[in-house]
């Protein structure tokens, strides 16, 4: 096999062959990554252009598939629009889970799919799948994308690169990504109409020692799927050629390859604990607007007392259908 990647990376070509052999040599010239990475690729036995039919639902080298990522053949998108979160922590991840699609369902006008993404490596239990099931969340059971280097990324990230699946959800128009220690507090049909233009991820701005970063926030974002941009993100990471923060996984990769070309998602999208406790004025200035609260200092449900103004607002949340937030 040779490994062709996305032409939007400019990597040019030089093949060689005959009748027993064919390789390729390719160089990296992405102006935005450096340093230059030659690889070569040694494709055994040339083979007859006209490629068997891939059986539906099968997955090529990369983990890409045919028609969705999902490996449950029990999953059908069913609106184009979706709410994706990830649980991989534990019960009260799944807690949070069941808070969130309620909160969502109750803040939202326009029908809409909610799924988890579950690991095949780390099943949830029939138990969990009863109490998400409840509340409207279908399950998308995936392939875990493992970091390049584990020894050296936060293990509580682990898994978060298997995010990267959400680019080949191609059965829907949109996806929006929402962490589980998110809550939705207010209507946010408006998310989905944001103008993307041609870029691949819209995001809220992080927020780190008391300042507004550079870089994107990857606990809620929006993408519109995309096939090859899906096919290029997973060929980027298998082969190592983003150099990037490792210990932030796939923020830290995302960060890189949509440097300058990513969308901005308001506060109101992201409310961030971190500005809660580093600029307490501003949150306090703009909480009236605030759609989704992101617990990242101090997750709701082990809340530490500095937080306990807006842990409550999570704690009066229900877990049935029918919860309205109140701020």
């Amino acid at each position: 096999m040779i490994y062709i990647l996305h032409q939007q990376d400019r990597i040019p070509i030089r093949i060689q062959s005959n009748k027993n052999v064919c390789s390729a040599s390719l160089t990296w010239t992405n102006p935005t990554l450096s340093p230059v990475t030659r690889i070569s690729a040694f494709a055994g036995p040339a083979q007859n252009n006209t490629a068997a039919p891939r059986a539906a639902g099968r997955a090529d080298a990369f983990g890409v598939f045919d028609d969705t990522p999902c490996l449950n053949s029990d999953f059908r998108p069913e609106f184009e629009r979706s709410v994706w979160t990830m649980v991989t922590e534990g019960e009260a991840y799944v807690q949070g889970a069941e808070k969130l699609g309620v909160s969502v369902l109750s803040n939202t006008r326009a029908p809409l799919d909610l799924v988890v993404l579950e690991l095949k490596s780390k099943p949830l239990s029939t138990r969990d799948w009863a109490r998400l099931r409840s509340v409207g969340w279908k399950r998308c059971t995936v392939h875990r994308i493992a970091p390049t280097d584990e020894e050296s990324t936060y293990s509580r990230f682990r898994d978060q690169f298997s995010k990267l699946h959400l680019w080949g959800m191609v059965g829907y128009k949109t996806v929006v990504y929402l962490d589980a220690d998110t809550l939705v507090v207010q209507a946010i049909d408006p998310i989905f109409e944001i103008e993307m233009g041609a870029a691949f991820l819209a995001a809220g701005r992080d927020y780190q020692s008391g300042d507004w970063r550079p870089g994107f926030n990857m606990g809620v974002f929006l993408v519109h799927p995309n096939r090859r941009e899906y096919t290029r993100l997973k060929r980027l990471q298998k082969f190592g050629l983003v150099p990037f923060q490792t210990s932030m996984t796939e923020q830290g990769f995302l960060n890189v390859v949509y440097r300058n070309t990513w969308v901005h998602l308001p506060f109101e999208y992201n409310a961030n604990l971190a500005i809660y406790a580093q600029d307490r004025a501003y949150w306090d200035e703009n909480m009236a607007t605030v759609r989704i609260i992101h617990y990242t200092m101090s997750k709701p449900w082990a809340c530490d007392t500095h937080y306990a103004p807006v842990c409550a607002i999570w704690l009066r949340a229900n877990s049935s259908v029918g919860f309205q937030a109140r701020l």
